[in-house]
């Protein structure tokens, strides 16, 4: 019997050693696992932090694009409801705006139909009288604005004044080309 108690002891004590390394190694994976986790976890936190990043920097560019789309917009208000007052002196009596499409380019000449009350007409421009001598396209919608001023007598006809004005591209529409 004492041989069989020592067995069963030895036997017990090999089971409880046997359950021990079984028991270690879950331990050993499952910290494995938790570690193997956390690091996944780490990246994600990273990967999230960069992707957080790029939407501020492309935010802060947006901003940036609006604020100067906002600049833009002012800039082209102010041309388009004052461009002549820094060159003709007098008070703006009349305007007028028509819109038409382009219907011909060639060479420096741009041929545009414009709608107005009285039907279609036809008007020619001449390269130098656009913006950065950028000619449209065909098919191009485009407004003409036109606007009128009194002269003051004070300082001369209007030709003369816009003629004194290197910066004002003055076309004389009196004389034939």
């Amino acid at each position: 019997m004492t041989t069989n108690l020592s067995h069963a002891r030895v036997t017990q004590q090999h089971d409880n050693a046997e359950l021990q390394v079984g028991v270690t190694s879950l331990l050993e994976l499952l910290t494995t696992e938790r570690i193997e986790r956390a690091e996944e976890q780490r990246a994600h936190t990273r990967e999230l932090a960069d992707w957080k990043a790029r939407i501020a920097e492309n935010e802060k560019r947006e901003d940036v694009r609006i604020e100067h789309t906002s600049e833009l917009t002012k800039a082209i208000r102010d041309l388009a409801s004052g461009q002549f007052s820094t060159h003709v002196r007098g008070q703006l009596v009349m305007q007028e705006a028509f819109r038409g499409e382009v219907t011909t380019t060639g060479g420096d000449t741009v041929s545009v139909l414009y709608e107005t009350p009285d039907g279609l007409t036809e008007h020619l421009y001449h390269r130098t009288q656009f913006i950065d001598q950028r000619l449209p396209r065909v098919g191009d919608e485009v407004q003409a604005i036109t606007k009128l001023f009194a002269d003051r007598p004070e300082q001369g006809s209007l030709s003369d004044i816009l003629q004194q004005d290197d910066d004002f591209p003055f076309i004389d529409f009196s004389k034939d080309s």
